[in-house]
């Protein structure tokens, strides 16, 4: 029996932590008074998964308070769990104070030096719960009076807000339980407690140390901090758990072993025996739901730390190399967790972390926004602002109104589109403008580019000036930006144009955003298909297939088949919708524009598939969905081949004929060896069982991938084995190789027969004992096929080392890449996104001065005057040599600039833009507004033989001109452009400029024309033939034209103009006023026109849309009545209640405008309310609706 000092030591762990979670639910006040003082605006997911325009959308662009708490793998994790990262970071940083030493009392010295504990005395000290009280004496003042309690009471450590990590665990699960986590109280026997949160999204609990501030680092104490671990259990009001596996790779090393037993003497049997009566205990009270729950976790968990504790260290993506970094260093030195980091346990500041790899990707790259508008004209937008003012990440480009940009801070966004559908091909990040350029050089022409760079490195190079050149002269468009210095005014670099064109819409800038919006017609039919996106759930769904098509009964038991089939005869008809996604024995939900990007969802058999509709040229022939009958893996298993064939030798038997060993045991998942013999009536009673077995498995469940069988005969003599395995379906060792027979039989203990020996085809190892296997196959053949089945997948595969199985995905995925890369470029899929490149164009000429006076010769020979001729080769001739860039004059404007279109940069009043000695003009500074007042009009001076302007000079309302140009104004030939208001050249200065009317010819622009006040256009201010009107859309009347950008072609004339755009002071003094008031009836307005458009997407049925809200209402009431209870917040959305939702187009969407987020879990698509939603705000707007439907 255990000692009761063994006993009474692990009771008291247990009982403590008890205590400690009990007192976090004990008081609803002291959640509250907690939960009030936790920033959620601060630490929210930007990225909450909620359709564009929605109400309770992540709110304006993070702030620099809150960027303290962002970091780079933030993009690991979402919804809740990031929360849980950032309020761990949050807390470690302001929500309690360290203390080493308390300073004295009298004098304030902060030196005091411990000289005893205590226990409590004071009132004070009792009602805080004080374990004990720790003494100090001052060096100072010489004076004994200070102490140091060590408080337990979670409500006296929300007033004192500081301690050593029991204090920051205890106050922190406390916040954790306020914000609404559910949590547990780790005790780890070697002097540490941190806190352990279960993810609803992940299914798993993650560990959270307030003490460091980080979450999921699990190998951060014995790999990290070097602590000689033994026992951690994690502690919760309802169930209790021995979770030490999680935390070490050395489980079964005899010397943690030893750890084990100075704690627990007869081993795990005894303490597994406290922990199990102890949960009993604490199941008395709790209902059978919340029973199956804990059951299904823990068994989960086990099956989890089986699995672990096979490995022998931690992986390279699970290390942790850094000591201790809560304490004073002498303290952490004490406690020799100081660990072995290089930086002697320094802590690490963000300009030293490292930045993410190179050339990241989405996880599926192609997705069309929208399906329907593929066989007629379509419009086609594009966005693309800087990082620093977007919601998230993916916002800094938008495509037709989905956020698709990947990446993180200091890179180079790309978003490659197809002119001729709109349909999304490529998004992709870069840490370097080298890596860029050369993806940039390798996409065909005519496509359509966004980027989005905020990195200098290595942009100056001339390889990449070259390759950058191809996007319609995008180096030449960013005109004399000090790039190559950095110049620290530029904070990105923003564009959008064409691969070796230049459209006149093109446009670049570096300021606050750029817009085109155009139209696009197709040139020919454009066929969409189905592509299949495996192991892969969308970002948000938009609703079940409707009943009508597939009732939800149906669609759970349904196959892949008949699935696919409901959604293209519903398709055929509703092409609004994307695709969908499912999984086995889970309804159909379809996705829109908002599902992208996509996001791996686990590898596991049985997981989520994603299906959605891009061109048929963009989809592998053979992609017909996913076949029920294709059960056999694509991949090769790693097998040890070595092993096998000094086992069994260089041949094996299959109908006496010999087989080479390695191609005989070839993508086998299980090796087993069947020791047996005819004379054995044993065996021949076993034998056709195991052929029974052996049989099935190889016609019905894997033909490759599974069990092989070699049978190691006992037989007396060749005759005898002839006969008996003839009568075998499976291998068979040769008979004359006696001495193989002999050392299998001993190295495995085969003592009698019939005996089976399954072994791991990777590693070699035993996977099932010749003692389990019999017993197995004799109740899998008794219990049928199914039984069968389940003792090889549910059984023996689950006992496969943890480590083959790491190596199992690993070639899985890597099978699954290398096919899919190998169906690529079988087809026009790979010719379709990537262009054969071609070599680099030849030097060009090394003496400037020649061809400077080659290209004035030319000039003025074709009639330009010798100033302006000077000029114009001077700055060719410098553009050249800094880069060689692709001529302009040889880009045509591409069949896209023929349609109508439009285009928008806007500029905040502190960027600077600067000519130097490029071939491009910025024809007025962005910060003019503020410099010069009011754009009044324009100067422009043009060349005499060809007529075309080669300068402007902006006019404003003060200050006199602003220009740019190196031109002189006062120069002969300089001339004012016509401004009129409604046909008359008086102008007021009330007035703003609402649009520019320009005139072109082939070799640029003739005349251009300023149009002030808000009157409609006349026939003579409307785009057609050599005219284009530059102006605003509706959407960006709150910006003001402030001047004009674009640049000159090789001839010295300006052949492409842009507007250069500014937010109106005007307009944003007003929205300063009355902000909440005005966001709460814009919500409402939103939340309005979402209701508005759910009528009428479903016959304006009323009953339908009270019924959504009344269910929606119904999940908010319940969460507002506890808002800390973690089992109110979540609910699945193909139960019977929530359906009612879900199964109505336009249900979702609602949902989510309202606040609820949707996610997917292992087994469906999931809502709940986010842990940071304004809850009395949710309820005021539900309430309306209500009231109003």
């Amino acid at each position: 029996s255990l000692p009761s000092a063994a006993t009474d030591r692990i009771r008291s762990r247990i009982e403590a932590g008890l205590t400690t979670v009990q007192a976090w639910e004990a008081d609803p006040s002291l959640l509250f008074e907690c939960r009030c003082l936790i920033p959620f605006h601060l630490l929210r997911d930007d990225d909450a998964r909620v359709p564009e325009g929605s109400l309770f959308s992540p709110g304006p662009p993070r702030t620099e308070e809150a960027a303290e708490f962002y970091r780079e793998d933030d993009a690991s994790y979402q919804g809740d769990d990031l929360l849980l990262k950032r309020l761990t970071l949050y807390f470690q940083k302001h929500g309690m104070a360290w203390c080493n030493n308390p300073p004295c009392v009298k004098c304030g010295c902060k030196d005091t030096e411990g000289v005893g504990v205590r226990g409590p005395v004071t009132v004070e000290e009792r009602e805080g719960g004080a374990s004990r009280v720790e003494l100090y004496k001052c060096p100072t003042c010489n004076e004994e009076t200070t102490t140091f309690p060590r408080y337990n009471s979670p409500r006296k450590l929300l007033e004192t807000r500081k301690g050593r990590c029991g204090e920051y665990a205890n106050l922190f699960g406390l916040f954790c339980r306020a914000a609404g986590f559910e949590c547990r109280y780790i005790s780890d026997f070697t002097d540490h407690v941190w806190v352990e949160v279960w993810s609803t999204q992940q299914q798993r609990w993650i560990m959270a140390d307030a003490c460091e501030g980080l979450i999921d680092r699990p190998s951060m104490y014995e790999d990290g901090w070097g602590k000689n671990l033994n026992y951690i259990l994690g502690i919760t009001i309802d169930h209790v758990e021995d979770v030490t596996r999680r935390y070490t790779r050395q489980f079964d090393n005899p010397e943690f072993t030893s750890r084990r037993r100075e704690i627990c003497p007869d081993g795990d049997v005894i303490s597994d025996s406290i922990i199990s009566n102890m949960n009993a205990g604490l199941r008395v009270n709790l209902n059978q739901n919340r029973i199956s729950e804990l059951n299904k976790r823990s068994t989960e968990e086990q099956k989890f730390f089986s699995d672990i504790q096979k490995l022998r260290k931690w992986t390279n993506s699970e290390t942790y190399s850094e000591g201790r970094l809560s304490g004073s260093q002498a303290w952490r030195s004490q406690r020799n967790e100081l660990g072995n980091s290089k930086n002697d346990g320094k802590e690490v500041t963000d300009d030293e972390s490292t930045i993410p790899g190179t050339g990241s990707v989405f996880h599926v790259e192609t997705f069309h926004p929208n399906p329907e508008n593929v066989s007629s004209d379509f419009d086609l937008s594009i966005t693309v602002m800087p990082r620093s003012d977007s919601k998230n990440q993916r916002d800094c480009i938008m495509v037709s109104g989905v956020s698709c940009a990947v990446g993180f801070p200091l890179s180079i966004s790309i978003v490659v589109v197809d002119e001729a559908n709109g349909c999304i091909l490529q998004s992709r990040s870069f840490t370097s403008w080298l890596e860029a350029s050369e993806f940039i050089n390798t996409i065909p022409n005519d496509r359509i580019v966004a980027l989005c760079g905020d990195t200098w490195q290595d942009i100056d190079k001339k390889d990449v000036d070259m390759k950058l050149s191809r996007l319609g002269g995008l180096l030449s468009l960013l005109g004399g930006l000090n790039i190559s210095s950095k110049d620290t005014r530029i904070n990105c670099i923003l564009f959008i144009g064409q691969t070796n064109r230049h459209p006149d819409w093109a446009t670049c800038s570096t300021s606050e955003y750029i817009y085109v919006k155009t139209k696009v017609s197709p040139k020919e039919t454009i066929s969409l298909k189905l592509k299949t996106e495996r192991n892969t759930a969308p970002r948000v769904i938009s609703c079940r297939l409707f009943e009508n098509c597939m009732p939800l009964k149906t669609q759970l038991l349904a196959t892949e088949a008949q699935k696919r089939a409901a959604f293209l005869s519903f398709w055929e008809t509703n092409k609004s919708f994307s695709g969908y996604t499912t999984r086995p024995n889970a309804p159909v939900y379809l996705i829109d524009k908002n599902a992208f990007p996509l996001y791996r969802s686990g590898s596991d058999d049985g997981g989520w598939n994603t299906f959605h509709v891009v061109p048929e040229r963009l989809v592998s022939e053979n992609d017909n969905g996913i076949v029920e009958d294709e059960v056999a893996p694509k991949f090769d298993i790693p097998m040890d081949s070595s092993f096998f064939s000094s086992l069994f030798g260089n041949t094996l038997l299959v109908n006496d004929t010999q087989v080479d060993t390695r191609t005989a045991l070839h993508n086998s998942r299980l090796v087993a060896i069947y020791f047996s013999a005819h004379w054995c009536p044993p065996c021949r009673k076993f034998t056709p069982m195991l052929c029974e077995l052996y049989q099935h498995l190889k016609d019905e469940v894997l033909p490759t991938h599974g069990l092989e069988i070699v049978f190691v005969s006992s037989d007396r003599d060749q005759s005898s084995f002839r006969q008996y395995s003839g009568s075998m379906p499976w291998l068979s060792l040769p008979y004359e190789n006696r001495a193989a027979q002999q050392s299998i039989s001993a190295r495995f203990g085969v003592r009698g027969i019939p005996a089976l020996v399954v072994l791991d085809a990777i590693s070699g190892e035993i996977v099932v004992s010749q003692e389990q296997s019999r017993s197995d196959v004799m109740r899998a053949c008794q219990g049928g096929d199914t039984s069968i089945e389940n003792m090889l997948v549910n059984k023996w595969f689950l006992q496969i080392p943890a480590r083959s199985q790491q190596q199992m995905q690993q070639a899985k995925r890597a099978q699954e890449q290398q096919g899919q890369d190998q169906k690529v470029q079988q087809t026009q899929v790979q010719s379709y996104l990537f262009r054969k490149v071609p070599p680099p164009p030849p030097p060009m000429p090394l003496d400037p001065s020649t061809r400077i006076k080659e290209i004035f010769a030319k000039l003025v020979a074709e009639g330009m005057s010798p100033n302006i001729a000077a000029a114009t080769a001077i700055s060719k001739v410098t553009g050249e040599q800094k880069s060689p860039l692709t001529s302009l004059n040889n880009l045509d404007s591409g069949s896209l600039n023929d349609g109508p279109w439009s285009c928008l940069m806007c500029t905040d009043c502190n960027s600077v833009v600067s000519n130097a000695q490029l071939p491009t003009i910025y024809f007025n500074s962005a910060n003019s507004c503020t410099r010069f007042g009011k754009l009044m009009g324009a100067k422009i001076l043009r060349d005499p033989k060809r007529g075309v302007i080669v300068s402007i000079v902006s006019i404003f309302s003060v200050m006199g001109d602003a220009t740019t140009s190196h031109s002189d104004p006062e120069e002969e030939g300089w001339s004012e452009v016509e401004c009129i208001y409604h046909g008359e050249r008086s102008v007021s200065q009330d007035l703003s400029v609402t649009r520019i009317v320009v005139e072109k010819s082939s070799d640029g622009i003739t005349d251009m024309k300023l149009v002030f006040g808000s009157a409609s256009k006349s026939s003579a201010e409307s785009s057609g033939g050599n005219k284009i009107v530059l102006e605003l859309l509706p959407e960006h009347d709150s910006f003001d034209i402030v001047g004009f950008h674009g640049w000159k072609g090789d001839s010295g004339g300006i052949i492409s103009l842009g507007l250069v755009c500014h937010k109106s002071q005007r307009t944003m003094s007003s929205l300063t006023i009355n902000v909440d008031e005005n966001n709460e009836s814009k919500g409402m307005d939103e939340v309005e026109r979402m209701v508005a458009k759910m009528l009428k997407l479903n016959g304006n049925d009323m009953a339908m849309v009270h019924r959504l809200i009344s269910t929606a209402n119904r999940y908010l009431l319940n969460v507002i009545k506890g808002p800390s209870t973690p089992k109110f917040r979540h609910f699945r959305l193909s139960n019977k209640i929530s359906d009612r939702i879900t199964s109505v187009q336009g249900g979702i969407a609602l949902l989510t405008c309202l606040g609820f987020s949707i996610y997917a879990n292992g087994t469906d698509y999931m809502a709940s309310i986010h842990l940071w939603a304004d809850l009395d705000h949710m309820e005021r707007v539900i309430t309306h609706l209500l009231s109003k439907y």
